[in-house]
């Protein structure tokens, strides 16, 4: 009997060492994360139109205009997602290229990405991008730069190029609006 009261004060004086360092190493460390510097979140409206967006291949080192955004499309590598028609604001996340491949010696043409959100998920606020309170990958409300499509716009083809610089300028947000009576939008260059 007095072996199991050793025993069991041994055990709660551990767990309480335990959640005691738990407490401070928790309180004293910041979540850091750096997969949403250059991240860009899109926001799509599909209540009124079907809508397309196309991500380039990182590391190709041309620029995106609208003169050649039919043969974005058939470059190898590009990421092209079709949103359905009647689903309210979507958000679709555009991570930035992996660091020395955007532009700069490495292999081209590396494929690109982007993350989809379901249809509830909130809309993202901007943010600089250096300290987030987020583990996840392309989390929704870490995005440092946000691209719109107004609701009852022509466009229903958005041009996404992934950033590819590691210092990103420009505006954080930003509406997308469609040249001459074109149907597809180009996003500018991070």
């Amino acid at each position: 009997m007095q072996q199991n009261r050793i025993v069991l004060a041994t055990i709660a004086g551990l767990l309480v060492v335990l959640v005691i360092g738990g407490v401070i190493g928790s309180g004293s460390s910041k979540k850091s994360s750096t997969v949403n510097r250059g991240t860009r979140a899109v926001i799509v409206p599909t209540a009124d139109a079907v809508r397309t967006v196309v991500v380039p291949p990182c590391g190709t080192g041309n620029t995106v205009s609208s003169a050649n955004a039919a043969s974005i499309v058939n470059t190898p590598g590009t990421t092209s997602v079709e949103l359905p028609r009647g689903d309210g604001l979507r958000v679709v996340l555009v991570p930035r290229c992996g660091a020395g491949h955007g532009g700069s010696a490495g292999p081209s043409n590396l494929p690109s990405a982007v993350f989809v959100t379901s249809p509830a998920t909130r809309l993202p606020s901007v943010g600089t991008g250096s300290n987030t309170s987020s583990s996840q990958v392309a989390a929704s409300q870490d995005a440092q730069l946000q691209l719109t499509v107004p609701g009852g716009s022509p466009i229903r083809t958005i041009i996404v190029g992934p950033c590819e610089k590691a210092s990103v300028s420009g505006a954080a947000q930003q509406v997308l609006s469609a040249t001459s009576r074109s149907t597809t939008a180009v996003a500018p260059p991070c």
